[in-house]
């Protein structure tokens, strides 16, 4: 796997996150200019409950309000009755933001809490240890083994630990030390007891847990020391991670302060003209062939063309020939896909080939979404031949949030 960058600097006056690899970007995070974001807790007050849609809708900050579906109600979080058992209009009930508001939709809300590491995510009222995915069995059991290790220095019993407490192990724990897993879930811990020991006695609105900003978002879900390197020009940002022990699963050779006035660290690695290219309907592939990426309101639509590359043609039969721009196409929807945040339903018309090509460009396709940390499921191949696939949304597109900052 090629050596890869992250690029932590200010875009359009505000923090941004830029992970590249061979020269291209593959991820972008940005600041929302939303006054919440995804894992902030607050104490809402219930505006009214809409019995057809399942769900009510939360007042939650002066300005926002939040759409919480009731299946996601949990009646300890209802803060102004005890005894309560369901929602009634006029509640206090202590809400963290799941998605962020999109387009003309309010934000989801949720009262089922989650408290966010590198390692692991702590769910308070919850039982049960969840594993990754990407974890093998040995993996599985050796992630088992630190997490009831850490539960018991840290509480004493491991099991009344976990009956309280669910946990999910993230794909980074595969590479954690014990040390560093058990001093996550000791600051997991103590966010959770903070905001549930204080949340009944704040007035509503107020902002009980601020999720962390882009930087620190981005070093935690994006960094990984076997292949990654960071590069930042905020003096504050590279002090912090060269010495708060926060970061100390980053080498200290991984990072570089950026202090050239002259040259910016955006033209140095000329981010701008990258992002150009990730929001242009065209994307062009080595071989010649092209992709046309068109969103709309109900899905994305992925067309694969043989462009230029079809004076290749003559030189293979048209089977390889198709294979081979399918191919290329294959890691490039994936890459588009991950670069634009592109979510919930994408439909791509491939280059029409025999069964068997295209039974391996689905494994190539589905291998090349395993590196995108969002869940995205190849659904396969409908009637007229177009691949179906579905990637799930929490936050607005690359391309909705650039449109925040014109």
């Amino acid at each position: 796997m090629s050596d890869q960058t992250l690029i932590l600097t200010k875009y359009k006056d505000t923090e941004a996150a830029f992970l590249a690899e061979d020269n291209r970007l593959i991820q972008v995070m940005l600041q929302s200019n939303s006054d919440c974001s995804i894992g902030d807790i607050y104490v809402g007050r219930v505006k009214n409950i809409v019995p057809a849609m399942q769900g009510a809708f939360v007042q939650f900050t002066e300005h926002s309000v939040g759409f919480l579906p009731l299946s996601e109600t949990i009646p300890q979080k209802i803060l102004n009755r005890s005894d309560a058992e369901a929602l009634k209009c006029g509640d206090a009930i202590l809400v963290q933001v799941s998605k962020e508001p999109l387009k003309t939709k309010d934000a989801t809300l949720t009262t089922d809490l989650s408290f966010s590491g590198k390692y692991l995510v702590l769910t308070p009222y919850s039982q049960g240890v969840f594993y990754s995915k990407k974890f093998d069995k040995k993996q599985k059991e050796k992630a088992c083994c630190m997490i009831t290790n850490a539960a018991h220095e840290l509480f004493g019993e491991a099991e009344l630990f976990l009956k309280q407490y669910g946990l999910i192990v993230r794909t980074d724990a595969i590479t954690a030390t014990p040390s560093e897993v058990s001093r996550e879930l000791h600051e997991l811990f103590h966010k959770a007891s903070f905001v549930l020991s204080n949340a009944d006695k704040r007035t509503v609105f107020s902002c009980l847990h601020k999720e962390d900003s882009v930087y620190i978002k981005a070093i935690k879900n994006l960094f990984c020391a076997s292949k990654n390197r960071i590069i930042t020009d905020d003096a504050a940002l590279f002090e912090r991670m060269s010495t708060d022990s926060e970061f100390d699963f980053i080498p200290n050779d991984s990072i570089s302060l950026y202090q050239d006035s002259r040259l910016s660290l955006l033209k140095l690695y000329s981010v701008e003209e990258k992002m150009h290219e990730a929001l242009s309907a065209r994307v062009w592939l080595k071989s010649g062939g092209y992709l046309v990426i068109e969103p709309t309101e109900a899905l994305t639509v992925i067309d694969v063309n043989s462009g230029k590359s079809s004076a290749k043609q003559n030189r293979m039969d048209r089977e390889t020939f198709y294979h081979k721009t399918n191919s290329e196409a294959a890691t490039e929807v994936a890459r588009q896909l991950r670069l634009r945040n592109i979510s919930g339903i994408v439909i791509v018309d491939f280059l029409k080939t025999g069964k068997a090509n295209t039974a391996l460009i689905l494994e190539e396709l589905k291998a090349a979404v395993k590196a995108d940390p969002v869940e995205t499921v190849i659904v396969g191949v409908t009637a007229l031949g177009l691949v179906e696939i579905t990637r799930k949304k929490t936050e607005a597109s690359l391309a909705e949030k650039i449109k925040q900052f014109q």
